[in-house]
C-alpha cells in the first residue's frame, strides 16, 4: 500500500500498529499450521490490512510447542482495533500512528459501550460451553456406568478384566467403581467385582431442589 494512502487512513481515524498473536500446543506441525492458517485468516478481513508479518520458528516448551507471529496491521477505526482484539486474541498491540489519539467524550463513552457488549458476549458464550461441557460429562458418565455394569450382567470380573472391556484410563476406572460400590450398585468380593441385586440399568429421576 501507497505511503499516501496509509497517511489517509491513519488520518481519517485509521491506525497503524505493531501486533503480537502467539500459539502454544501439539504437535509441531499443527502449531506450524494453525499459525499459517490465522495469518491467512487476518490477511482476507476487509476492516484491516496486514501490511507485513514475521512467523517466529517453531520452539519446543516443555512437552509443547510455541510460535509466535509479529505483524504490522492497518486499521481502518477503533472499531477495527476491537474487533481485532476480541477475533485473534493478540498477546500485545502497540499503536505506532497516530503518536497522540484525541477523543470527545460523547466517542468515547460510545467506545467504552461497544467494550463493554461484546464483554457481555464473550461472558455469555463462556458460560454456554460451561453448560454444554457439564451435559456432555454427564451424559459421558451414564454412558460409561451402563456400560460398566452390562459387562457384569453374565459373570463377575476382575478389575484388570472390567477395565479392559471398559477402555477408560485406571484413574477414571477408579472412581467409577468406588461411586458404584457408594450407590450400591455393585460388590466387590476378594478380586472379584459382581452386581448388585438392586442394580437398576437407568438413573433415578433427579430430586428436584
Amino acid at each position: 500500500m501507497e505511503k499516501q494512502k496509509v497517511q489517509d487512513i491513519i488520518e481519517n481515524g485509521g491506525f497503524l500498529t505493531r501486533t503480537v498473536c502467539e500459539i502454544l500446543g501439539r504437535p509441531k506441525e499443527h502449531v506450524e499450521e494453525t499459525m499459517n492458517q490465522l495469518v491467512d485468516s487476518i490477511g482476507k478481513k476487509e476492516d484491516f490490512t496486514l501490511m507485513n508479518h514475521e512467523i517466529m520458528p517453531c520452539v519446543e516448551q516443555g512437552k509443547l510447542f510455541s510460535t509466535f507471529v509479529e505483524m504490522e496491521i492497518l486499521f481502518k477505526n477503533k472499531e477495527a482495533i476491537l474487533g481485532f482484539c476480541f477475533d485473534f486474541m493478540p498477546s500485545s498491540v502497540e499503536i505506532l500512528e497516530p503518536t497522540k489519539v484525541e477523543m470527545p467524550n460523547d466517542i468515547f463513552s460510545a467506545w467504552i459501550n461497544e467494550l463493554q457488549a461484546k464483554l457481555h458476549n464473550v461472558d455469555m458464550i463462556a458460560k454456554e460451553r460451561h453448560e454444554f461441557s457439564k451435559i456432555v460429562k454427564r451424559e459421558q458418565a451414564h454412558l460409561i456406568r451402563f456400560n460398566l455394569l452390562s459387562h457384569l450382567i453374565d459373570e463377575p470380573l476382575t478389575r484388570k478384566e472390567l477395565n479392559k472391556r471398559i477402555g477408560v484410563d485406571k484413574e477414571m476406572f477408579s472412581k467409577f467403581i468406588n461411586t458404584l460400590k457408594e450407590r450400591n450398585e455393585i460388590i466387590e468380593e476378594g478380586d472379584k467385582i459382581k452386581l448388585h441385586t438392586r442394580v437398576q440399568f437407568k438413573d433415578e429421576p433427579e430430586k428436584s431442589s
